[in-house]
């Protein structure tokens, strides 16, 4: 497959790879319409009528049966082996970096910003990519990466005594840290343990420029991995509620929606009432 190919959008190939590894990512039906967006919030735009297109490409998958038709319009993860499983990965990652280094190359990334705020869609956005991505796991002692990386979010992390707290969760905590190919830590994920069976993402924190470039998606696949070869079950995380409006904290529930978390319960005075806050479950 080449790039090139899908400097308009993934089809063909390519999307019946994603919609294969979406759909074993969520570990549930999806109709075509959540597939989607759960596609597009992942940073891959969809060539032409995104539903047509990927309903196209579901018909091939079902005919190899990785992917199989639950109910009317719902779809599941069928049997893809272990081997074919990898090299879809390894495509749909070299297609991301050759594709988005390419047409990014050009593209300013204050004008990038300025069209995504103005409210085009993920369609226009193309996310940024990381070269040479690493996630490593650290058991203590990432308290210090935690701190250069929040202030650099103040619309998530704008209370110096909460940013505190914090790097000192990360500190003591497990972290799976992101670095680039330089070295340099781009963000964070950091986990802690309720009993045997649950977890909760205490945090997550990825550098403002590199938003939807996969990074959040990587470092929780990591912890996830982590989590399940414990025997942990659940993973739970709490955010701002819909019913506090913030277009930042919007993204942040779109993005835990993505991923396969599911709203629980809201707690209007958890936190402060001015601040209430949602509780999202998954299943490991």
């Amino acid at each position: 497959m080449d790039a090139t190919d899908y400097l308009n959008g993934v089809s063909g190939m390519a999307l019946r790879y994603l919609a294969c590894l979406t759909l074993r990512q969520y570990r549930r039906p999806l109709t075509v319409g959540g597939l989607v967006s759960a596609i597009e919030a992942d940073g891959w735009p969809i060539a032409g009528q995104p539903n047509k297109t990927l309903a196209d490409a579901l018909r091939w998958e079902l005919k190899k049966k990785r992917i199989i038709r639950v109910g009317r319009g719902r779809y599941a993860y069928g049997k893809v082996p272990r081997s074919t499983e990898w090299w879809m990965r390894n495509e749909l990652a070299r297609i991301r970096s050759e594709l988005f280094a390419g047409t990014l190359a050009d593209t300013d990334a204050a004008t990038r910003e300025l069209r995504c705020e103005s409210g085009e869609s993920a369609r226009g956005c193309a996310p940024m990519v990381v070269e040479h991505m690493v996630v490593e796991r650290m058991d203590k002692g990432a308290g210090a990466i935690c701190a250069e990386i929040l202030p650099t979010l103040p619309t998530w992390f704008g209370f110096p005594d909460a940013n505190e707290a914090y790097v000192k969760t990360a500190d003591a905590n497990t972290t799976f840290v992101a670095f680039d190919g330089s070295g340099r830590a781009v963000g964070l994920t950091t986990i802690t343990r309720f009993g045997e069976y649950s977890a909760d993402v205490h945090l997550m924190a990825v550098l403002p420029d590199l938003h939807r470039s996969g990074i959040g998606r990587q470092m929780l696949n990591a912890a996830e991995d982590w989590l399940r070869a414990a025997g942990v079950e659940y993973l739970q995380v709490k955010t701002l509620s819909a019913s506090a409006s913030d277009a930042g904290y919007a993204k942040t529930r779109a993005f835990y929606a993505a991923v396969g978390f599911r709203e629980l319960e809201e707690f209007p005075e958890l936190w402060d009432p001015s601040n209430p806050a949602l509780q999202l479950i998954k299943r490991l």
